[in-house]
């Protein structure tokens, strides 16, 4: 999920709890994001620190024979941890999630509820369950209305047996 979680140009303080505890997620991959201007894949945190790795750094490429057991895999290693204070991340971010199955996704779902309950009005994001299509808001003269999709064809649903709507999750 890719977000901005400010307008300034570093992260606002009352994300960097919410952010720690995605990595406590078994689900969780990371962040794409690091420091303005320069992108980096954030593996971990520690206490306040970000723990990344540098995309951007050059390896040699590792010469890998069926043949040859020994070969040097030394550049698949960081011989130096980079950190990085968890405030001076560049707002605009991506965290990543697998879910293996259907059960993951329900626990990464649980979870997300969970962290969303902790964000004082301020969640990184919400995952909520719908059985409706999305409404769509536009502006008229008069204000702003939103349109049901009572228009739409019934293909552009997803229909059970019964014709009825499905379960749906939106990740917002």
């Amino acid at each position: 999920m890719d977000m901005q979680l400010t307008t300034a140009c570093f992260l606002s303080i009352r994300y960097i709890p919410l952010l720690k505890e995605t990595f406590k997620f078994p689900q969780s991959l990371g962040i794409l994001g690091g420091k303005p201007g320069t992108s980096t894949y954030i593996a971990g945190v520690q206490e306040d620190r970000a723990l990344y790795l540098d995309p951007h750094d050059v390896q040699m490429a590792v010469d890998i024979a069926p043949d040859n057991l020994e070969a040097d895999t030394s550049s698949y290693h960081c011989s130096v941890v980079r950190d990085l204070a968890l405030e001076q991340i560049d707002p605009s971010l991506a965290i990543g999630f697998y879910c293996r199955d259907k059960d993951d996704f329900d626990d990464f779902c649980s979870r997300a509820s969970e962290l969303a309950e902790k964000a004082n009005g301020a969640p990184l994001f919400t995952v909520m369950q719908s059985v409706q299509p999305s409404k769509q808001m536009y502006k008229q003269d008069d204000g702003l209305c939103c349109c049901s999709g009572s228009s739409m064809a019934n293909e552009d649903y997803d229909l059970d047996a019964s014709g009825e709507a499905g379960e749906e999750w939106q990740i917002l």
